[in-house]
């Protein structure tokens, strides 16, 4: 009698690396992230706005927290 094998699969999803460990992650990047983050946001409760006034937001936000000026770069 033959025995079922049963094998074990594990998600090849990678894991997200929070922006403030990751080297590698530019500020564009990181605004990029949060622009993202706000767009969810913003769909999932309703709240009006646009892709240009995320990116402002995410873009303020991050030079902010990165010591950087947080002027508009153009």
């Amino acid at each position: 009698m033959a025995e079922a094998r049963t094998t074990r699969r594990t998600s090849t999803k990678s894991r997200s690396t929070p922006v403030a460990l990751a080297s590698s992650v530019t500020i564009d990047d990181q605004i990029r992230n949060r622009a993202q983050e706000l767009f969810e946001t913003r769909q999932r409760t309703g709240t009006p706005g646009d892709a240009l006034s995320d990116w402002l937001q995410a873009e303020r936000e991050i030079l902010v927290m990165s010591g950087a000026s947080p002027e508009p770069r153009l």
